[in-house]
This record gives structure tokens, sequence and C-alpha cells, in this order.
């Protein structure tokens, strides 16, 4: 599986599209899209927003729960840890198990 857009990625309104892009607009005023949601439907004029916002933020989200994971790792070895600390580090391990394309 090839790797992600790096980031920073950022949202373009485009008529009834948002666009989530990555770098910057080229001289011929393009943009690299790395998705496009439909908002061409009120329910969806009501919730794409907030979509395109989770997924713009998704290089930044998986790069801060890769710290975590390895801090909560840290925690668990030194013997602090409780049930909930396993369970945590179940979670962070299945969420980047997902974004990384090996798991469900």
């Amino acid at each position: 599986m090839a790797d992600h857009k790096p980031g920073p990625w950022w949202i373009d309104e485009d008529g009834d599209y948002l666009c989530i892009c990555e770098g910057d607009v080229n001289e011929f005023g393009e943009r690299e899209e790395v998705a496009l949601l439909h908002c061409n439907r009120p329910s969806l004029r009501a919730t794409q927003p907030a979509n395109a916002r989770l997924i713009a933020s998704a290089p930044d989200l998986l790069a801060a729960l890769k710290l975590c994971k390895q801090a909560l790792k840290n925690y668990i070895d030194s013997g602090y840890d409780e049930e909930e600390d396993q369970e945590a580090y179940a979670a962070a391990m299945a969420a980047l198990s997902k974004a990384e394309g090996r798991g469900a």
C-alpha cells in the first residue's frame, strides 16, 4: 500500500463540493486534491464540513496517535499500567493498523 500524501491538508470550497487538498496552488491555479466531498443536498451541506475537517486533520491525527502510542507503550513497559491503559494501547494499535491499511 502506498503512503498517504504528507500534509498539511486544507479545505477548498468549490460550488457543491468541498475539496481536501495538499500542498500549494500552482501558478495555473491548480491544486492537488486528496478527496472530494459532495455537498449538493441539504443533508450533506449539514454534515460534510465536519467530515472535511476530520479528513483534512488526518495526517496530524496520525502523527499525534503514533506519539501517544509510543508514550503509552513506555508507560505500560515501566509497570505502572492499569487495565484501561492496555485497552487504550490496543485501541491505538487498531486505529493505526486501519489507517496504515494493515487491518479493519
